[in-house]
């Protein structure tokens, strides 16, 4: 239920359970049904003795796509933000975006995007982290050096060979401002919610607890 009256039903949501079983969560990026823009769902539990609840916040769906805008590599570099599956969070395709582009899927699907599909298969998924070349779908040979987030998250940055081996040492240093960025925004997030929560929560079931055993003089 949102502010506004609105009522969307998020049951097939991951996140949305993983409140209700008592952990925060972020969701990936799917479309809103009433207008077909991406968003994203921040959710922390609330637990009453009603049973288990969410406070779910809805965000713009291109927050992670405004992240890596901001991070250039070389001439025609560019940083982006995957799930652990390999679906797209923030890339400079906002289409991608949208419509949480997969490789992976795109591969197995189209027969296309091959290079890409493997590189993330075989090197990115399966490790922490790491710098891995491959043949892109454009053309033209590129390296990708990618992180993991604690959530699985990974964020990477591309660029082509030559601009690679210039300014190998720019490039890790983006990778892991980009890490951090996405890292400490999650934090903060999380904790705001968490303090502008459960504090008055608190206050509320206390106080109930001393209205139970009939005192009214507070």
């Amino acid at each position: 239920v949102f502010l506004d009256g609105n009522r969307l039903d998020l049951s097939d949501q991951p996140a949305i359970q993983q409140a209700l079983n008592g952990t925060t969560a972020i969701s990936n990026i799917f479309k809103s049904e009433g207008n077909g823009e991406p968003m994203m769902l921040i959710v922390t539990p609330i637990k009453g003795s009603s049973g288990n609840h969410a406070l779910m916040v809805a965000v713009d769906g291109y927050i992670m796509a405004n992240i890596t805008a901001d991070i250039k590599v070389g001439e025609t570099g560019f940083a982006l933000i995957l799930t652990e599956t390999g679906t797209v969070l923030g890339h400079r395709n906002l289409d991608w975006v949208k419509d949480s582009f997969n490789f992976i899927d795109q591969a197995e699907q189209n027969g296309t995007m091959l290079e890409e599909a493997n590189v993330l298969r075989e090197h990115v998924l399966p490790n922490e982290s790491g710098i891995s070349p491959y043949i892109s779908a454009s053309g033209g040979k590129r390296y990708l050096a990618y992180d993991t987030l604690e959530n699985g998250w990974k964020v990477g940055l591309v660029a082509m060979e030559e601009e690679f081996l210039a300014d190998i040492v720019k490039i890790r240093t983006y990778a892991l401002i980009i890490a951090v960025v996405v890292l400490l925004i999650a934090m903060a997030i999380t904790r705001l919610i968490a303090n502008s929560i459960t504090k008055p929560i608190d206050a509320i079931t206390k106080m109930s607890e001393v209205y139970a055993t009939g005192d009214f003089t507070q």
